[in-house]
């Protein structure tokens, strides 16, 4: 995919006047970032070799969520960002409720979640958009608005680059490292290698130590970062002694 990306580039910079330019790929660095980072916790889904079909209704209400905390009652930017990783975190409770206690298949769970969902956000704006200034239904005139601090994650620059695309780079590092350099990263890919017809058994670490690996109960990272955070469910936790661990023997 990183090849046909690069050549897709060639290709529209000798096509397109103007493609192969600093500001064009800071443009689209910045259009992209929010789904870039969603797919970042889809990245962790995958691994475990499952799918959530509801990272974008997530990153709706993520949306629709800080609407409604800003414009509607009036807060500030940061109590809008914790109300989005709050409601991020609840549905990513939800699925794991849905797809670990009650073995809900992953599809057909994150598709209800989806639809419930598209939903609930009609109804936390009573089917409005709200802006600054609108007149609600029961006659009350909104004096809220999106607070500086908060447009600004998209909207000011650091080296002529927004801070979104910096944050993207921060999450992107950091689940890096969660998968490549701990344990519990070690132990997604042995639920994922199970997963995908690898052999049935205990994840094995140095010292014949073993760690029981259940998919279903292994975890279910939520996207979050679809409106930035993972909600993650129930993660088995091995052994403290072994430093390394093996997909399976």
């Amino acid at each position: 995919m990183v090849l046909v990306g690069v050549l897709v580039a060639i290709v529209f910079s000798f096509v397109i006047p103007g493609f192969a330019t600093l500001d064009n790929a800071v443009s689209i660095l910045q259009t992209q970032a929010v789904a870039a980072v969603a797919a970042l916790g889809m990245t962790l889904t995958a691994v475990v070799g499952d799918l959530d079909l509801s990272v974008g209704a997530v990153a709706g209400l993520s949306v629709t969520v800080a609407a409604v905390v800003m414009i509607r009652l009036a807060l500030t930017g940061p109590s809008a960002i914790v109300a989005c990783l709050l409601a991020g975190a609840a549905v990513g409770c939800i699925n794991a409720g849905l797809i670990v206690l009650l073995n809900v298949p992953p599809l057909l769970a994150t598709l209800g979640t989806m639809f419930t969902i598209q939903g609930l956000k009609r109804f936390l704006v009573d089917g409005q958009t709200l802006i600054t200034g609108m007149t609600l239904p029961n006659g009350t005139k909104v004096s809220g608005r999106f607070t500086d601090d908060f447009t600004g994650i998209d909207g000011n620059q650091v080296l002529g680059i927004p801070i979104s695309v910096y944050l993207f780079g921060v999450i992107a590092v950091l689940v890096w490292l969660f998968l490549e350099r701990t344990r519990y990263g070690r132990v997604f890919y042995a639920v994922g290698g199970q997963r995908r017809g690898g052999p049935a058994g205990p994840v094995r670490g140095y010292g014949g130590t073993s760690l029981p690996r259940t998919p279903s109960r292994a975890c279910w990272p939520r996207s979050p970062a679809s409106s930035w955070p993972p909600g993650c469910a129930r993660a088995t936790s091995p052994p403290a002694t072994p430093r390394c661990w093996t997909r399976w023997r």
